[in-house]
């Protein structure tokens, strides 16, 4: 997969070695050369919920009430629909590029999101970047996020659906998204990315902070004045036994915490290591991440009580998966769950404490570009406020085609 899905497809079809298309439509500009390309997803989701009420921060079922849910979809899954055009050029010693992306859902559905036209459609994607083999490249625009970047991309639900089959409307599904791992999230950017010394390369970026999305009476938190920093370090190799190891952090203040802002400031922060192996067909993954006010999603959903106190959170996620020699059929099961821990002043909020997820997977190569696939999930999400429990249980079949 190449530069024009960016780090999102190319990056998942590279660690979960996917059949995908080798190159995008190639069109030379002049100067330029053009880069268009993308994928086309859709699922056949049925989800069944059973749960006691609405948990605050939950993943596994939306509403309140003591009802169970069952419900059937057909959306998008993990990756969104992708169109990307990108274009590149040599000029006076310099490597000069551009992506720009849109990605249309496929659901009519939007209850949950209120759109009553069912056209979701999201812009992750719009960049510029200049730079030389020599020293690196630098990065202006938005795109995806440096913390937690590795962990999504190396999620093998990137390339079906995982959790979240139940959210009819959005853009995508949330796969292993705050069950295993937080979301790197599409961000505004000024970054830098070194070069490739023999395996090993790193990136820094200052990056557009998140604002808080508040848990029931939570402090309404964000950054005005100062900006969010993230960066990584990796180290891969290749052979018979081929891998890649990882570690990043992000770190940006909370401002203005509560009403008025007199609950004072914060700092949140998080950082996570991670590896992968492969060889003979089989691969192996595993990841950990712990944070401090950064919440049990991303978006720093949860990351600080009503008293304006950072909450503790940590997580992480194995996953092992087997191509069928021959037919090149990848089986997967994967295994992750991510913790929220009460301040000790909580008191008996009802917000969740922990989401646990298994999902087990066949994605089989139907074309060079055609991939099918068919997955089970199910996530167990347990509230501080113990008789708020659920369960949400998922079968997915659909497709997915790259171009």
């Amino acid at each position: 997969m190449n530069k024009k899905l960016g780090l999102a497809v190319a990056g998942a079809v590279m660690a979960f070695g996917a059949s995908a298309a080798n190159a995008g439509i190639i069109i030379p500009a002049g100067d330029w050369t053009l880069d268009i390309g993308g994928n086309v997803n859709t699922f056949y989701t049925y989800n069944k919920c059973d749960r006691n009420s609405g948990i605050a921060g939950q993943t596994a079922c939306f509403g309140a009430g003591t009802v169970d849910d069952n419900q059937t979809n057909i959306t998008t899954g993990l990756l969104p629909n992708y169109l990307s055009v990108s274009g590149k050029t040599r000029q006076n010693d310099l490597d000069v590029g551009f992506t720009i992306s849109l990605q249309p859902g496929s659901s009519t559905n939007n209850a949950l999101i209120q759109n009553q036209n069912g056209n979701n459609q999201e812009n992750r994607q719009a960049f510029l970047t200049f730079g030389d083999a020599s020293w690196g490249t630098i990065k202006l625009g938005k795109d995806l996020g440096i913390f937690g970047s590795d962990a999504i991309l190396n999620d093998m639900t990137l390339l079906g659906v995982g959790g979240g089959g139940f959210l009819s409307g959005n853009t995508t599904t949330i796969g292993g998204i705050g069950t295993g791992y937080l979301y790197a999230d599409w961000k505004a950017q000024v970054s830098y990315m070194s070069p490739n010394w023999n395996g090993f390369s790193f990136a820094a970026g200052v990056m557009q902070p998140w604002n808080n999305l508040a848990l029931n009476a939570d402090a309404a938190i964000g950054s005005r004045s100062t900006p969010g920093f993230e960066g990584k370090v990796n180290y891969e190799w290749a052979g018979d036994v081929s891998g890649k190891i990882w570690a990043s952090f992000i770190t940006q203040k909370l401002e203005d915490l509560g009403a008025g802002g007199i609950l004072g400031d914060e700092t949140a922060r998080g950082f996570d290591v991670g590896a992968t192996v492969k060889v003979a067909g089989f691969g192996l993954t595993g990841y950990y991440y712990d944070g401090k006010g950064i919440g049990t999603t991303g978006f720093l959903l949860g990351a600080v009580d009503a008293a304006g106190k950072r909450r503790d959170s940590d997580g992480g996620y194995v996953q092992a998966t087997y191509a069928l020699p021959g037919i090149g059929t990848k089986l997967g099961a994967s295994y992750g769950v991510s913790n929220l821990d009460n301040t000790g002043t909580d008191g008996a909020a009802n917000f969740v404490k922990k989401n646990e997820r298994w999902t087990i997977g066949a994605y089989h190569p139907l074309t060079k570009h055609l991939n099918l696939v068919v997955e089970y999930s199910q996530l167990d999400t347990e509230s501080h406020a113990a008789v708020q429990d659920s369960e949400q249980k998922t079968i997915a079949a659909g497709a997915i085609l790259f171009f």
